[in-house]
């Protein structure tokens, strides 16, 4: 079997990815985005943070759970919107989960910004748990 003839009993409809293709937009933004300027941007939920939760007093540590949060995050959506223009479970998050280790690649290039296997590992995470939920809203469904 061909891979476009393998690739098209996945995807039963091409418009049903048009969701993942701008999370993967929206992701790639975001890591183009030398380390200065991300951190401003994170700064401010940390600002935010920390006038609602007072009693956290390490910005050092709630910047970094904020940052993880957000890569899983931004990772689940990707993993939705892949199980919801892929029939198959497995295909769709291998798909993200090689968008996460392009993405991270793509990063050790952005100016202050680095690879590292940690955020890979945040990001499969993520891209699991959409999928996972996406399978379970697609049975409800059902």
């Amino acid at each position: 079997m061909r891979f476009s003839e393998r690739i098209r009993q996945y995807i039963k409809n091409p418009s049903r990815l048009i969701p993942a293709f701008v999370v993967m937009l929206l992701i790639f933004i975001q890591s183009a985005m030398p380390a200065d300027l991300s951190s401003k941007e994170s700064g401010w939920f940390v600002d935010a943070f920390a006038r609602i939760f007072p009693f956290l007093t390490s910005t050092e540590i709630l910047t970094f759970l904020i940052r993880k949060a957000a890569h899983f995050t931004e990772y689940m959506l990707l993993g939705l919107s892949l199980r919801w223009g892929i029939e198959k479970s497995l295909p769709a998050l291998s798909a993200g989960i090689l968008y996460a280790v392009s993405d991270e690649i793509h990063q050790a290039f952005v100016p202050g910004r680095s690879c590292e296997l940690r955020d890979i590992c945040i990001d499969a995470a993520g891209v699991l748990a959409g999928v996972l939920l996406m399978l379970l809203l697609l049975r409800r469904r059902r």
